[in-house]
């Protein structure tokens, strides 16, 4: 494994450049990169002086020593570094001890350790030396393998990587180049020096070797090393044959190769020299050579190589390895005689010597030599190409020798026949004979037992009669020949030769094909069918006949079973049974035809023989091999179904109880059975092969359902028997016992657990099992037996409880890890394989367990009957307990640990990655391992180190483009590929978690050392270089969520940004890159990977500008934003799109929807379900799929479980309806991920316009610049919508359009606000009409579209969008604004918004009825939104053409009478738990639409002529008001759902305001819509009685001074009406109570001190800011005002101020007191008990109050009105003022922009209290003229008699009223019209002279021109306003006191 990552920089020295090198290599030569031509030409001469003086050091210079030592004082200019540096001491020591050691210059010593000390990140625990001496041997490693590949890439006779002729040309000229320079001496002088352990011994003497960790990579660098520079002899050897001085320089070296054990494997290095060799000897012969021409070979080309060699390998001289040298002559002799084939040869006597080679070579042990150290290296399988020179070699003797062949198998015969005669004689056999024979056949079935690279060279063999390939043409001569070997050896075949042959057979059978042939050659042979003849002893006949009588002979001699290992079997026929059950075993293993028509054949009957064999008295070994055919057998189903029943018939374990035992006694073992051979033979003699064989089958057996009726009859049905066997007696106690060989204890092991595993995979957990359940038995007296559970729930029991089986699990785990993780060499990796094994088949149970406890867990909680009261618990707790061997809570460590293992097999790392993923589902876990893990600084960095390693594993060349998570990995890559895909989920899915933390390098401690953490390499890199050197898209998508979940995470965001912005420069580099173009071979379809890792990098790009924003990073910040924006690119210029919209090229919107499902033989909505509940969501995506498998599963059981019995053709039907159902809902997924991969990019531009457009400010993007990408972009997602409105998209395009509408409205508003011309220039040029256009036929278009899902969702955005443009176009101008004023009628905001109105009505009726009928009739949402929308297009369609539409059509009708069909959901509002509040926000829209429709007088008009008010007096929700709160507000438990209080208002309060526009419209309905409201009020007078109470308490808040100020609105608006008068004498019982209760309003609030008590009390329940305080003041105006308006209605007869002194009503008593002493006032107290009339003091003394606070507030609006114009000469402290709490930290411009803003409503606040001031003095000084008229003109007080008159009284007639009213009025307490006597009841002439004089004391000239000088005021704020009314009533009142108050006083005693 590559542990070293490409350099971060480019560097010189002896490691970067090296690295480099092989990358530029990589990526020219084995990634076939085109552009990389010129990259890779310019490398080669840069490192041509590398290349030929190979692997040699730089020599070391005195003076550079003298100046590198001079370094600390004097500095250095190193060329890695740019400037002269002062080096530190240690730096300089380090370097030249470094130099000394590899024998290295100095200065390329000091960049090594430079380089070392960079690097030193990656490597956790090294110090920079051991990194620099890692780092050095890897730039040689990296050299020698550029080489290797460079050599591979040639073109020659064997291969072509078929590159492009240019880079081919550059290869074969560079290579040419080293070959000539003596290349292959160089290469084997370095194999000759480079040894490990010279190396080794260098580096320790040295002090420059570290741990085990450290050694071990250094000894696989070195002997990599060793490898590739064989590797390069031999690929050359391949392409292009040596010449002759190449070979000989290869002979000499293999002759001094010494090899002390003959029957040990080749090593790597030499095996590739020896096939260098072979490979050389070729005169290409064979077809392929043929095509290529001979001039490749040198033997054709020079006459004097032959010779020459030939020579060479027949002298005398002394070799190493002699057998090696006869392996070499063997070849020699083959090449010989193939040269005799060949013209170019004809003459050479050397010819002639071929047999006497290949005799020499025989003689001298080649063939064994062949077969043990060549065939059984473990590097053989490892090269293609050593297995084909090595079949060429073997054919070719066979076939171009055959008389060769023919004298051996004569000498073989005679010395069988020797043989068998001394045998019979009782005489040992001889044991120094020649075995050629033997050999030979011995080296064919090794050679072709294994076929990893799938070759399926051994077919060449078969050329049987039957075959296709002779039916149809001839057999090329070569295979007829290798066919013929087959049948000399088969016949007459001796029985000392039977063993081999059956050896060959077995080697010429390994495959599916071969075996094939292989049974038809032996059935051909069968005297049964047909055959027989010299081969009849080598048939299916003789076979199968031989073992049926081997068992009739034994059942008849033994009589009863024994276990004694003798038996009358002799050796030689114990081999050759073993070899026959070997061959029968491969075949069937490979062949499932064979398998089946072995066992169904009535005369063979196999599996009966076999089962008979078991129960005589055999030899252990063969009942093993027995066994392990019997295995073979059971690969089929229906094989293993009745085997079951023949396992258990046949006791090979004991299962039935004896008698005793049933009763209740003892059990006895029976003799002969597998626990009987197990615990007393086997046992003793240390080997285990019986139970081996016994577990392989029983692994065999479980892979089928196990037969549920097992055992029926005789004992408890069912598998326990087995499972407390395997769990008891092996598995448990496997430790205890003995072993002659380690490696059976773990091969007994890993058996066990493999079943176990199968077991617990395939149990499918149900309620079922939680149930217990009896066995009655059939024998009297017996009791019945508990029916065990499934074996997969007994097995969950024990993994989820403290059993001793999860004990000994963990102990295997712990043992496993502590071996494997002190292991590093290869040899003991290898010897340890067993150990490996049991401890992957550990994580695989664990694993299994971890996936399914939850269900396991939910299902036993859900039971009331589990099985003994069980008590579980979850493996992950279990996980967490104590390791009795180290005493620590360590079992995750161990798992973790796994990790790092993966030298043994990185399936250890696979299931251990999976295993952390499940556990770290709970925190606890993840915190206590990384607790644990940080314990040992060892064992952290070792796990840490493990998870970089695989991070950075790049080699997937043999990865296909699949799914690799699945189980059956073909290669070493797909494995590496699963484990970093694992890896990358348990970080995604644990991001929250330290684990994750603490596997991506931060500092885990604590939350506040995880933020500071800077970090380094180690883990950050691997997920940033994957992103773009990966060649798997599935990895490169984790490794951006991986990243973009880690820049959004709350405690790691800052350390990563920071990481890839100043490291890598990751978020420009990338982006700059997008959009990426798809694939070729796509056919321009995006990948869903690839749409997904664009997705994510969008979405981490705006989380970074977002981040860089707020930071005040404004370089970063520009940089990304005009990367985005592509600055300068002018809108429309040259056609040019900006970056941000051609991103959305690679988005879909016209995605096609799945298929649906079409069915016959299922129930179409069952199946539907079906599919739902096979639904699964990929939790990093979100896409919800459908498990394909779980459905098969699913439909599979339901066919099985079919009532019935179906026919062949029915279940043919069903199976072929379940296929085409999977094949539709594979396509559904597929059709689904792509939708959900275009939707999710989507989303992430959405994500990222809106960072760009909405979170950045003014300062980075102009607003004319923002108006303007605002304007590009919409029109591009309405065009890109347009074409495509069936698409699932829509939805979301649309709701996007409705964001950048808001945002364009709401960046107008703000330009408007600042005056901004370029933005409204750009606004009023822009392409509104398009997008307005735009949206009104999406409208139009998603309603002809009615049918498809989610419409009403995309009509509800379309609404939005439009409803925000049209207050777009309604946006006024800031000046004009400010001022007031309309709309000029031909300005061009005026022309804007008639010209957008006028295309909107373009579109006609259709459009008004769409919008209607969802007004009406559509979802709640999509009706409030339609009804927003109808309200603003009534406000500007001054023709009322929409309003007449809806009359005409009956909306409007319907919408009036909706209000009285949802009363009861209304009333439901009110409840104390409302269902949800939809209706409650469709009434409140509705009744906004109906307030803006009685605005107008059209509209107005046709709601009173439709009674609407009738729907509402049917109402009952208004009446049920509920109480007031006992608490504050502000003090309840917040909630999002409102209090009943606050819905109650949202209820009313609507109503009220849509009362008070319908009788405040003018119009000729008026009157109409008075009555009508009338009678409402009426009909609610309770209601309205209850608001008007409770209004003067203490317990107010904003909302509800809101309501009474809408409810006294209307009640005053009423009384303004003509018809007061006749109404309160008509419904004089309600309206009397409401007529109280305004009255008693009067003295609270017309009282300035109540309006400042109010605004307390308000603001300190609402806690709001200074701005509120003036709202709540404002509200306490207007509730003055409508109580003023309601006193002067009340008052007058005519209700207006034109008429005369004529008074209806009394309403203030003669009293000034309260003028003169306002000390004595009341009015601050509760009157509303109080039913005595306020006093006129009470006015006067709020008209003076009033009229101070105009001039004060008009003072206070002056100078905030001269602060708006000139924000920045405010000062700071009046800035902070101005500010709320959460502007402190923004800058100086945007403060002064936020100041404004709060003036500019400060302003118009100030400006509505003025407005208010003036009317409410105005109204007061009114009722103060009537008042004071009547008291001192017409009043008549009680005391005084009638012929007397008051001085100045007039006994005139009153004005007439134009209503017809005459001198008549309503008494303020009875309601009854009364007259001028009436109204004076009570008064006394004291009272009359009293108010005299206090008017004149109070009623001053300065009283008079306070009031004058406010109303001046108001004239001059306001300059169009000519009309005083307060000068006059000012002068009527001077008037009056002036002729009535001064004259002289009648005393009456």
């Amino acid at each position: 494994m590559d542990v070293i990552a490409r350099p971060s920089l480019t560097m010189p020295g002896l490691w970067a450049p090296f690295k480099e090198l092989a990358c530029v290599i990589t990526a020219a030569i084995g990634q076939k990169r085109p552009e990389m031509f010129y990259v890779l030409d310019s490398v080669l001469k840069k490192h041509k002086p590398d290349f030929f003086s190979l692997l040699q050091n730089p020599a070391r210079n005195p003076a550079q020593r003298t100046a590198l030592q001079k370094a600390p004082t004097d500095g250095i200019t190193i060329s890695s570094l740019p400037n002269v540096h002062i080096l530190p001491q240690d730096f300089v020591d380090e370097a030249l001890i470094l130099s000394d050691i590899l024998d290295l210059n100095e200065m390329s010593a000091a960049e090594l350790l430079l380089a070392g000390e960079q690097q030193l990140p990656r490597f956790p625990g090294l110090t920079r030396g051991l990194v620099a001496v890692l780092l050095y041997h890897d730039g040689r490693r990296n050299l020698v393998s550029s080489l290797r590949s460079l050599i591979q890439a040639r073109e020659g006779v064997s291969w072509t990587l078929e590159l492009s002729p240019t880079v081919a040309s550059l290869v074969m000229s560079f290579t040419d180049q080293l070959f000539e320079d003596n290349l292959v001496a160089k290469i084997l002088n370095l194999l000759s020096s480079i040894s490990v352990d010279r190396e080794l011994d260098k580096l320790d003497r040295g002090r420059a070797i570290g741990k085990t960790w450290h050694r071990q990579q250094l000894v696989s660098m070195i002997e990599e090393q060793r490898l590739c520079l064989a590797e390069c002899l031999f690929y050359w050897a391949c392409q292009n044959p040596f010449p002759k001085d190449a070979i000989m320089a290869i002979i000499e070296y293999l002759k001094g190769i010494k090899k002390p054990d003959e029957k040990k494997p080749l090593d790597p290095v030499t095996l590739a020299l020896f096939f260098s060799l072979v490979a050389s000897f070729s005169v290409g012969s064979d077809v392929a050579a043929e095509a290529m021409g001979n001039e490749h070979y040198p033997l054709v080309k020079d006459h004097t190589l032959l010779p020459t060699v030939h020579n060479e390998l027949q002298k005398d001289s002394e070799w190493g390895c002699p057998q090696m040298l006869a392996a070499l002559k063997f070849a020699w002799g083959v090449l010989l005689r193939e040269c005799t084939f060949t013209a170019e040869s004809d003459g050479l006597s050397q010819l002639e010597e071929d047999e006497a080679f290949v005799d020499q070579a025989l003689l001298g042990g080649a063939l064994p030599f062949l077969q043990v150290c060549v065939v059984g290296s473990k590097s053989f399988y490892s090269e293609e190409y050593y297995v084909r020179r090595t079949h060429w070699l073997v054919t070719s003797f066979i076939s171009n020798m055959s008389q060769k062949v023919r004298e051996l198998r004569s000498q073989a015969d005679e010395i069988a026949r020797e043989t068998l005669v001394r045998m019979s004689e009782g005489e040992a056999p001889l044991m120094n004979e020649r075995r050629d024979f033997e050999d030979l056949m011995r080296l064919v079935g090794d050679m072709y037992s294994s076929d990893p690279h799938q070759l399926n060279l051994l077919s060449e063999f078969w050329n049987h009669p039957d075959s296709q390939y002779r039916r149809l043409q001839r057999a090329p001569q070569r295979q007829v020949s290798l066919f013929k070997f087959i049948t000399i050896c088969s016949s007459l075949l001796p029985a000392p030769l039977f063993a081999s042959f059956m050896h060959m057979l077995c080697g010429l059978s390994n495959s599916p094909e071969t075996a094939h042939h292989c049974f038809n050659f032996l059935k051909a042979n069968s005297p049964s069918l047909g055959g027989g003849g010299p081969s009849a002893a080598i048939s299916l006949d003789h076979f199968f006949w031989s073992l049926q009588t081997y068992y009739l002979g034994l059942r008849k001699d033994g009589g009863v079973r024994q276990t004694a290992t003798g038996c009358a079997i002799s050796p030689l026929e114990l081999e050759g049974l073993r070899a026959v059950l070997k061959l029968i075993r491969t075949m069937a293993t490979q062949s499932e035809g064979a398998r089946v028509v072995m066992y169904e054949n009535q005369t063979w009957l196999p599996v009966a023989s076999l089962f008979g064999l078991l129960g005589c008295a055999i030899p252990r070994i063969l009942k093993a091999d027995i066994l392990l055919t019997l295995a073979a057998f059971a690969i089929s189903p229906e094989i293993a179904g009745s085997m079951w029943l023949t396992v258990e018939i046949s006791q090979i374990l004991n299962t039935v109880p004896s008698s005793l035992a049933l009763h209740g006694g003892p059990s006895s073992k029976q003799e002969g059975s597998i626990q009987v051979e197990l615990e007393e033979i086997e046992s003793k003699a240390e080997e285990y092969p019986l139970t081996r064989a016994f577990l392989t089958l029983i692994e065999k057996l479980v892979s089928v359902p196990i037969p549920g009726n097992l055992g029926t009859g005789h004992r408890v049905p069912g598998f326990q028997p087995y499972l407390e066997f395997l769990r008891d007696s092996v598995f448990l106690k496997f430790d205890t016992r003995a072993y002659s060989d380690p490696n059976e204890k773990w091969q007994v092991a890993t058996l066990v657990l493999e079943i176990f595993y199968k077991l617990l995979a395939s149990h499918v957990i149900s309620d079922e099992d939680f149930v217990v359940r009896t066995y009655p038995f059939s024998t009297p007296g017996v009791p019945p037996g508990v029916l065990p559970g499934a074996p997969g729930y007994t097995l969950f029991v024990h993994m989820m409880t403290q059993s001793p089986l999860l004990k000994k699990l963990l102990a295997i785990l712990d043992e496993g890890v502590a071996t494997m993780s002190a292991i590093f060499e290869p040899r003991a990796i290898t010897e340890k394989i067993e150990l490996t094994r049991a401890t992957l088949c550990t994580l695989k149970l664990l694993l299994s367990t971890l996936a399914k406890e939850e269900e396991f867990l939910e299902h036993l909680r859900q039971s009331s009957q589990s099985q003994s009261c069980m008590v579980a618990s979850s493996l992950t707790e279990l996980l967490q307990g104590i390791n009795p061997r180290t005493e620590k809570e360590d079992h995750l460590v161990n798992v973790a640990r796994c990790v790092a293992l993966s030298r043994f097999t990185p399936e250890l790392s696979l299931e251990a990655v999976r295993i952390l993923y499940w556990v770290c589902h709970s925190p606890k876990a993840s915190r206590d391992l990384v607790t644990t893990i940080l314990g040992d600084k060892d064992v952290s960095m070792e796990i840490l180190q493990g998870f970089v390693e695989h991070l950075e594993w790049e080699e997937f060349d043999s990865v296909p483009v699949t799914e690799v998570q699945e189980d059956g990995f073909s290669s070493v890559g797909q494995v590496h590929c699963a484990v970093q895909l694992d890896i990358l989920k348990l970080l995604a899915s644990s991001i929250n978690m330290s684990i994750a933390h603490f596997l991506l390098g931060f500092d885990v401690r604590s939350r506040k050392q995880t933020k500071e953490t800077t970090l380094q390499d180690p883990a950050a890199t691997p997920c940033i270089s994957k992103t773009t050197t990966t060649s798997f898209p599935k990895l490169a998508e984790l490794c951006y969520h991986v990243l973009h979940l880690m820049c959004c995470h709350p405690d790691l965001s800052t350390s990563t940004l920071r990481y890839l912005r100043n490291n890598h420069d990751f978020f420009h580099v990338q982006l700059s890159h997008l959009p990426v173009a798809p694939p070729l071979d796509t056919h321009g379809e995006w990948p869903v990977s690839l749409l997904h890792q664009q997705a994510e990098l969008l979405q981490m790009v705006a989380v970074e500008m977002r981040v860089t924003s707020l930071t005040q990073l404004r370089s970063h910040s520009q940089r990304l934003l005009a990367l985005v924006l592509d600055e300068g690119v002018v809108g429309g210029e040259q056609g040019a799109l900006r970056k941000v919209l051609r991103l959305l090229e690679a988005v879909d919107f016209g995605c096609p929807p799945p298929a649906p499902l079409r069915v016959v033989e299922f129930d179409q909505k069952a199946l539907e379900r079906t599919v739902e509940s096979c639904e699964v969501v990929e939790y990093w995506t979100g896409f919800r799929y459908t498990d394909v498998r779980g459905l098969r599963a699913v439909l599979m059981e339901e066919l099985n479980s079919f009532s019935g019995t179906p026919t062949a053709a029915q279940r043919q039907s069903l199976i072929e309806e379940i296929h085409s159902i999977l094949e539709t809902v594979v396509e559904r997924n597929r059709c689904l991920e792509v939708a959900h991969a275009h939707s999710t990019l989507f989303k992430a531009w959405r994500q990222l316009v809106e960072v760009t457009l909405i979170t950045l400010g003014q300062d980075l993007m102009p607003l004319e610049h923002k108006v303007l990408i605002l304007f590009e972009i919409l029109q591009e997602l309405l065009l890109k919508v347009e074409r495509n409105q069936s698409s699932d998209l829509v939805g979301s395009v649309h709701g996007t359009v409705l964001m950048l509408i808001s945002h364009l409205k709401a960046t107008v508003s703000l330009a408007t606000g600042q005056q901004s011309d370029p933005v409204l220039t750009v606004l009023y040029s822009g392409p509104l009409h398009a997008i307005l256009k735009g949206l009104a036929e999406s409208i139009l278009l998603s309603s002809s579209s009615s049918s498809l899902p989610g419409v009403q969702r995309v009509r509800a955005y379309l609404y939005g969008s439009l409803l925000s443009f049209l207050h777009l176009t309604s946006e006024r101008p800031a000046h004009n604004r400010a001022a007031g004023s309309l709309w000029e009628p031909h300005s061009r905001e005026g022309l804007l918004r008639d010209e957008s109105f006028s295309l909107l009505n373009s579109f006609g009726e259709p459009l008004m009825e769409t919008v209607c009928r969802d007004a009406c009739n559509g979802q709640e949402v999509c009706r409030m939104l339609s009804l927003a929308l109808l309200d603003a297009i009534v406000t500007f369609d001054r023709e009322g053409r929409w309003l007449r539409f809806m009359v005409a059509k009956g909306y409007l009708q319907k919408l009036c009478a909706s209000v009285q069909w949802e009363d009861e959901a209304l009333q439901r509002m009110l409840l104390p738990s409302p269902e949800p509040l939809k209706a409650l926000y469709v009434y409140e829209s509705k009744m906004a639409f109906l307030t803006r429709v009685a605005q107008s007088s059209l509209g107005c008009r046709e709601l009173v002529n439709l009674n609407v008010l009738v729907h509402f007096n049917e109402c009952r929700f208004i009446d049920q008001r509920p109480e007031a709160p006992p608490l504050p507000l502000h003090s309840q438990p917040t909630s999002f759902v409102p209090s009943v209080m606050s819905r109650y208002h949202q209820l009313l309060v609507p109503l009220f305001k849509f009362l008070s526009a319908l009788v405040s419209t003018p119009g000729p309905s008026q009157r109409d819509a008075t009555t009508q409201v009338f009678q409402l009020l009426a009909q609610h007078s309770e209601v309205l009685s209850r608001v008007l109470k409770g209004q003067q308490g203490s317990m107010l808040d904003l909302t509800a001074l809101n309501e009474l100020q809408l409810v006294t609105a209307v009640i005053g608006k009423c009384g303004v009406g003509h018809d007061w008068t006749n109404q309160m004498s008509s419904l004089a019982g309600g309206l009397m109570r409401i007529h109280r209760l305004m009255v008693s309003l009067l003295p609270y609030y017309c009282s300035h001190a109540t309006w400042k008590q109010l605004v307390g009390m308000v603001t300190a329940e609402e806690n709001k800011d200074s701005v509120s305080s003036e709202e709540v003041f404002i509200v306490a105006q207007k509730v003055c005002c409508n109580v003023v308006d309601y006193a002067r209605a009340a008052m007058t007869t005519g209700g207006g101020p034109d008429h005369s002194a004529t008074i209806s009503c009394v309403l203030l008593t003669p009293d000034l007191t309260e003028a003169i002493f306002p000390a004595r006032s009341t009015s601050g107290g509760d009157t509303s008990s109080n039913l005595s009339r306020p006093s006129l003091g009470l006015l006067v003394r709020h008209i003076r109050e009033c009229t101070e606070g105009y001039l004060a507030t008009f003072e206070s609006y002056q100078a905030q009105n001269k602060k708006v114009g000139a924000p920045g000469a405010m000062s700071a402290e009046e800035l902070r003022q101005l500010l709320p709490d959460s502007g402190v930290g923004i800058s100086t411009t945007q403060q002064q922009l936020v100041a404004r803003k709060t003036l500019e409503t400060l302003v118009q606040h100030k400006k509505l209290q003025l407005e208010l001031y003036i009317y409410i003095i105005e109204n007061c000084l009114y009722i103060l003229w009537k008042h004071l008229s009547f008291y001192l003109e017409q009043c008549k007080p009680g005391d005084l008699e009638p012929d007397i008159v008051l001085p100045g009284l007039t006994s005139r007639p009153a004005m007439r009223r134009l209503q017809g009213v005459n001198e008549t009025s309503l008494s303020a307490t009875t309601g009854q019209r009364l007259g001028s006597a009436e109204l004076s009841e009570g008064v006394r002439l004291a009272d009359i002279e009293r108010l005299k004089t206090n008017a004149t004391k109070c009623l001053t000239e300065t009283f008079f021109k306070t009031i004058l000088d406010a109303e001046e005021a108001h004239q001059a704020s306001n300059t169009g306003l000519k009309i005083s009314f307060i000068e006059a009533q000012v002068r009527r009142l001077r008037r009056l006191l002036k002729l009535k108050a001064t004259q002289p006083q009648l005393h009456v005693s």
